[in-house]
């Protein structure tokens, strides 16, 4: 496997891990910031970064070639 594909597979396991329970339990309080709860603004700080993973795996996949 390259190291690549290891790369892609880890970033989308290491995304899973991040929005399954015992994790998700860090922002599943009563709790809010700039008045929106704290689980809003994990979730979106997660899948903000699992994209921006992505895109610069897809940039380098696409430059190498």
């Amino acid at each position: 496997m390259e190291k690549r594909n290891k790369f892609a597979a880890l970033l989308g396991f290491l995304a899973f891990l991040l929005v399954n329970y015992p994790l998700l339990g860090i922002g599943n309080r009563e709790a809010f910031w700039a008045g929106v709860p704290v689980l809003i603004w994990y979730l979106h700080g997660v899948w903000l970064l699992a994209i921006v993973g992505l895109y610069i795996l897809g940039a380098r996949l696409i430059s190498r070639e």
